[in-house]
């Protein structure tokens, strides 16, 4: 159960990452949104588009808005900020599906990186700057994450925290840091 000040805090990341998606600021998400996250990681790490890992990372991302785009009461192909924020704050409550879906898309964003088994920092930070978190942050977020202390993420902390980002209203989370600094 979210309390009033975890309900806040994960709204606040929930709408930075509706920000960071809704690349056209047209105020709605669609499949291409997610698909041109999912590629600009690849090319990011020049991965080509057809090559297993990122063929993995967009079929992720297909499943996830597979997902979410059930929200689309007017079948628009379009989903609205209030209608993305709800759905997570609903995960948050009972994980679910979403929650699992999101895990699959940060092993595969892990794959496409060349994370096998760990994140070294300058790999993270390139990740972040790639998903629109600006990059002077990442250096603080990557330490959030190696909650172990080796100085590596590991694929499991980094699927964690992506989990926590969208789900955990505590103000402790690892996950908070994953797309910079978040103001509730």
């Amino acid at each position: 159960m979210l309390t009033t000040e975890g309900r806040r805090l994960l709204t606040a990341k929930l709408d930075r990452r509706f920000d960071l998606l809704d690349v056209d600021g047209d105020g709605h998400l669609g499949e291409r949104e997610l698909d041109d996250l999912a590629m600009g990681i690849a090319a990011g790490f020049d991965v080509p588009l057809d090559a297993p890992t990122a063929v993995a990372l967009r079929r992720a991302y297909a499943r996830l808005w597979s997902e979410l785009s059930q929200l689309d009461a007017d079948r628009d192909g379009l989903i609205s900020r209030g209608q993305y924020v709800d759905a997570w704050l609903r995960e948050a409550e009972q994980p679910g599906l979403l929650a699992e879906l999101v895990r699959t898309c940060a092993e595969a964003v892990a794959a496409v990186a060349g994370a096998e088994g760990d994140f070294y920092e300058p790999a993270f930070i390139r990740l972040q700057a790639l998903s629109g978190a600006h990059p002077d942050q990442g250096a603080a977020a990557f330490a959030r994450l190696d909650t172990d202390h080796d100085g590596m993420v590991s694929v499991t902390q980094f699927a964690n925290a992506y989990v926590d980002f969208f789900t955990s209203g505590d103000p402790a989370a690892p996950g908070n840091a994953l797309f910079g600094r978040i103001e509730p």
